[in-house]
């Protein structure tokens, strides 16, 4: 009688055979709506093949990865698509969000029950069921109503008694840094401004070299005026509160009630010295230096490449990421600055410099000739067409075009300005970051000044004379007592006065 196989002889049996068969005629059940969206190459499978049927790409996955194609990668943009594509944004949306609501009220039934049982009962292992009011203790209730408040306090929504008890718990937990940072004198900052009920409001801060803190709030009464006498008594009843011989200098903007209000204030506190904020003081600089007229035409034209690259008509700003991302390995676009942020419009003429062949090379392709432009419709833009300088370069160039014949390929009238511009800028605009930040700068800003007049002085254009007297007007404002010690005071310069033997800006 034969005995069993083993080993080779024994016959294999083979595992899973008929399964992918039995697997083609028990195709998985696919309920989700997205599937219709592509055409199955292997419907037995789980994670089947697919080919979408908008952009014909063929790829594997199931739920997950065709909703990941359809919103990041599909490049369609037929209505069908675009429907489509909306339809699962806003349901991703909606899905986010129901999960972040889940996940915060869970963090807040922990944190009512961790406050209320004090964790975990020892006997349970669940929190007891409260109801609302019985759950949250009036100390988590305070901390719910803060929080709440402090929300609506950056949205500038809400005023009242929560407003003042909140201010009054922050100026609570910096009293020991402010105890402690408040040794060695400080700076009194205060500003006007008028809220949205056209009330007019001092603002007070103390500044100290370690951080500044907000002080309060004083709004005009009636009887109060926009005098130099009322400003001083303002900022004289905050010198008092604070403790007199501490304050060291006061710091304020440039406008005529405040500079007569420092004469007051240093009268009665010979003590103390009253400038102006260096920032405040550039920013006006770069202002006056955008007034010039070869400057302000500038702008204009600057102003009119950003509505060609940056407006309507997406075909430019599209073109010109893509010239960007090829030249420089990434996507770069042109920059647009809020009309009261002066050291912006300075960014925002770099950056057209930086990405000048980039723009010279979209304007002069093919595809940008035709393209339909909407003529300028600002007054200031209008009537380029009948500018001689346009009709030059129109009739080197064969176009009418003011972007492309005017300024991205006119070296004399828009680059050489847009240069000469920068050149006049920009040390200003270092200057203004500098003071901006955190780090005393106070003893660098008049050699600063100093620099940037050698600089202007020998640049080689016809108009440096009116930077050079707006230079000399808002520098006035950065000359005081305060600057001259901190220039003889600052290691930087201490040492080359004593080389020289000079005497620290005698002048």
């Amino acid at each position: 009688m034969e005995g069993p196989r083993v080993g080779l002889t024994q016959t294999p049996v083979l595992a899973n055979v008929g399964t992918k068969a039995r697997a083609a005629g028990n195709e998985p059940k696919r309920s989700n709506e997205i599937w219709k969206e592509v055409a199955i190459v292997k419907p037995h499978m789980t994670s089947p093949t697919v080919v979408c049927n908008h952009c014909a790409k063929r790829f594997g996955g199931g739920v997950t990865r065709i909703r990941e194609h359809i919103l990041e990668q599909c490049l369609s943009l037929t209505p069908a698509f675009l429907k489509i594509k909306q339809k699962l944004l806003d349901a991703s949306e909606a899905e986010s969000g129901k999960k972040r609501q889940k996940m915060a009220d869970a963090e807040l039934e922990k944190e009512i029950a961790v406050s209320e049982l004090g964790g975990l009962s020892k006997n349970k292992k669940t929190y007891a069921q409260q109801d609302i009011k019985s759950s949250i203790s009036s100390g988590t209730a305070i901390t719910i109503d803060n929080a709440i408040a402090d929300f609506f306090y950056m949205a500038a929504m809400l005023l009242g008694d929560l407003l003042d008890s909140s201010t009054q718990r922050l100026k609570a937990e910096e009293e020991p840094m402010r105890k402690l940072f408040m040794k060695d004198g400080f700076t009194i900052l205060c500003d006007g401004w008028d809220d949205i009920q056209s009330n007019h409001l001092v603002n007070l801060l103390v500044g100290t070299n370690r951080a500044i803190y907000f002080e309060g709030t004083v709004k005009l009464a009636s009887t109060d005026s926009e005098k130099a006498e009322d400003v001083a008594k303002i900022i004289g009843a905050e010198i008092k509160s604070i403790g007199m011989y501490n304050v060291v200098q006061v710091v304020t903007d440039t406008c005529s009630v405040m500079k007569a209000a420092w004469k007051l204030l240093e009268a009665e506190y010979p003590w103390i010295t009253c400038t102006c904020c260096a920032p405040h003081v550039l920013n006006l600089y770069l202002k006056d230096i955008g007034k010039i007229e070869e400057v302000a035409a500038v702008i204009v034209k600057v102003s009119q490449v950003l509505n060609r690259f940056w407006g309507k008509s997406r075909w430019p700003r599209a073109r010109l990421r893509e010239t960007t991302a090829a030249n420089h390995g990434k996507e770069i676009g042109l920059y647009r600055a809020k009309v009261t942020r002066f050291a912006g419009q300075h960014k925002q003429m770099a950056r057209i410099l930086r990405l000048k062949a980039d723009l010279q090379k979209v304007v002069v392709s093919a595809e940008y000739g035709a393209q339909t432009f909407s003529a300028p419709t600002t007054a200031a833009s209008t009537g380029d067409d009948e500018n001689p300088d346009v009709q030059r370069a129109a009739a080197v160039l064969g176009t009418k075009d003011p972007v492309k014949a005017m300024f991205l390929l006119d070296e004399d009238n828009f680059w050489v300005p847009l240069i000469d511009t920068l050149r006049v800028m920009t040390p200003v605009v270092k200057l203004l970051r500098l003071t901006d930040g955190v780090a005393p700068v106070m003893g660098k800003i008049l050699p600063q000044m100093e620099a940037i007049r050698e600089t202007i002085a020998n640049l080689n254009m016809p108009w440096k004379s009116k930077v050079l007297s707006i230079h000399n007007e808002r520098w006035v404002y950065l000359q005081s007592p305060m600057h001259y010690a901190g220039t003889c005071l600052d290691p930087e310069f201490l040492m080359r006065d004593i080389q020289t033997q000079g005497s620290c800006y005698n002048s």
